[in-house]
């Protein structure tokens, strides 16, 4: 009963309320090893990793061939880079779930962080066959592709990703990086445009557009939307420690003051082009 309450309350985002109904659950059944799993999700979905690292061990501690929460602990291991150990969680599984995409997208995530490139579009490519419309694989080959610098092969499959889920402006962001590379910078330029439309709360795009204006020598552009940028985290204190951090506040401000003085320089350079134009001018 306690364990329907846990799992009525997490639909409806209750997850606090759902992890007491759990632990009171385990109190009652303190080797259903489902049970313990569960409340590990739960801590996972409330970005407690440690407490969800410790339950799924204790799950592990009961039944050691227990597939869900050795997948758990692996992702885990893998998010904090961990990528030896996360591997060697992942091979015992894979002999049995050959066919998991999932566990193949991650394998192949796990190498690409150990810098084993062609290992790691191997198990992607695999991933790919078995669920060719995931985005999340097709953008993690793009993503390695870049690391390969085959940047046709990148866009190729981040805009597959994004055709897939065209409402999520991250891929656009990644699309656009990938077009300057390729030297394609007005649908560069388009695409971080498009990508600030779709979600203006994004700073990452605005950051990577101001960059991309400079280096297109346009300082002014470059300049107001840093400021913007800059005004935005100041009225964003719920922020403060998750996208608008002090560490990003104070890099916008270094860089802001680097495109002010570029900015300068291009201005007295063309002020002094006009100025000998204008001498020449009276020479004739």
């Amino acid at each position: 009963m306690l364990m329907f309450l846990g799992d009525l309350l997490n639909e409806q985002n209750e997850t606090s309320a759902a992890i007491e109904a759990y632990k009171r659950s385990i109190e009652m059944e303190p080797e259903n090893v489902d049970l313990i799993n569960n409340l590990g999700m739960l801590y996972l979905k409330m970005e407690d990793q440690s407490n969800a690292f410790t339950t799924f061990g204790k799950a592990l501690s009961y039944n050691s061939n227990y597939v869900p929460s050795m997948l758990a602990i692996a992702s885990i291991l893998q998010i904090n880079n961990d990528w030896d150990v996360a591997l060697s969680k992942y091979k015992i599984i894979v002999s049995d779930f050959d066919h998991s995409c999932a566990l193949w997208n991650n394998i192949g995530m796990c190498f690409y962080g150990k810098s084993k490139l062609i290992a790691a579009l191997s198990c992607l490519h695999r991933a790919n066959y078995l669920c060719p419309l995931e985005w999340k694989v097709l953008i993690n080959m793009s993503i390695v592709y870049c690391a390969l610098r085959q940047f046709a092969s990148a866009y190729h499959f981040a805009s597959a990703a994004y055709a897939i889920n065209q409402k999520n402006a991250n891929l656009l962001c990644i699309m656009s990086l990938i077009l300057t590379e390729l030297q394609d910078f007005r649908n560069a330029h388009a695409a971080y445009k498009k990508a600030i439309k779709l979600n203006p709360k994004l700073w990452i795009a605005k950051y990577n557009l101001a960059i991309f204006e400079s280096k297109q020598l346009n300082f002014t552009e470059s300049i107001r939307i840093l400021k913007e940028l800059k005004a935005e985290n100041l009225g964003h204190e719920e922020n403060k420690n998750n996208l608008y951090s002090e560490e990003i506040n104070q890099l916008i401000e270094r860089i802001r003051k680097k495109f002010e003085n570029e900015a300068k320089l291009q201005e007295r350079k063309m002020i002094k082009d006009e100025e000998e134009i204008i001498e020449e001018g009276e020479n004739i």
